[in-house]
């Protein structure tokens, strides 16, 4: 994962701020009290290392406490709600395709923009995230 994120790190057009403990539960408190599901474990874990990603039409979406930032995983699900909500997660995304957290089926899925259909199912999110995050 650690050449990931350094790859990731050396082509990122955002800079986003380090993760701390209270900006992380203060997110997962907001999802929760609008109805959404948590974040997955793996990706907070991301998180630490990494707080969002943006390069090439590609968005990995951080934890940026602010209601206008479009890179802030709650605001992107806010503003595009998967169904049902308190199930499913979108973590990223590229011009086609959401990368999203599904939790009854606990695997992450890439899944098509227009008509919703899931194309990948993922046990583990490196993978994942390399789909979405072509480099």
């Amino acid at each position: 994962m650690q050449k990931f994120i350094d790859r990731l790190k050396s082509q990122n057009s955002f800079t986003p701020p380090p993760l701390d403990a209270e900006t992380l539960i203060y997110a997962q408190k907001t999802l929760s009290q609008l109805g959404f599901c948590a974040l997955p474990a793996g990706f907070v874990s991301f998180l630490h290392l990494l707080n969002g990603f943006s390069g090439e039409g590609c968005h990995i979406f951080g934890i940026i406490p602010d209601p206008m930032n479009f890179m802030d995983v709650v605001n992107v699900n806010v503003i595009r709600p998967l169904s049902p909500k308190n199930e499913k997660i979108i973590l990223a995304d590229n011009e086609l395709d959401f990368l999203i957290y599904n939790h009854p089926a606990a695997c992450y899925q890439i899944i098509d923009k227009q008509d919703m259909e899931v194309l990948e199912e993922y046990s583990e999110l490196e993978p994942a995230l390399g789909n979405i995050i072509k480099i």
